[in-house]
């Protein structure tokens, strides 16, 4: 194979990786969605806002560093499978199983702190 050819494809690789790392970031971002409810939604709307700030920054120095900065589709197409596959694979089952595993131990390590306050006082207390 032609060393261009084998360039288009490791170029690729990189850009079906990066989909895959973006549709995790964003996943363990609705995670913490689900397990510490936002009461506001300006929360929802700064948390996105920075999300997509760091995947157009991210995205623009893939293409910085891969060709110069030129925006080639078969970086954005690598992308967007890298994204489809993690998400038709197991974005669902990891955040459900997360989210789950985070309410499970959330409360546990709450209660186990108070507990410790509460004895720190009373210890404070009789001293």
């Amino acid at each position: 194979m032609s060393e261009n050819i084998l360039w288009e494809i490791a170029t690729l690789v990189a850009g079906v990786w990066k989909g895959v790392c973006f549709a995790w970031i964003y996943d363990n971002i609705r995670i913490l969605r689900r397990v510490f409810i936002h009461r506001k939604t300006i929360m929802i709307a700064l948390e996105d806002v920075i999300y997509g700030i760091y995947v157009g920054m991210s995205l623009f120095l893939l293409c910085l560093d891969r060709s110069d900065g030129v925006i080639r589709g078969f970086i954005i197409g690598g992308v967007v499978c890298g994204v489809l596959m993690y998400l038709r694979s197991v974005s669902k089952l990891y955040v459900k199983y997360s989210t789950g595993f985070l309410k499970l131990i959330i409360p546990f390590r709450k209660r186990k702190c108070n507990n410790e306050i509460r004895n720190e006082k009373s210890k404070s207390r009789k001293a």
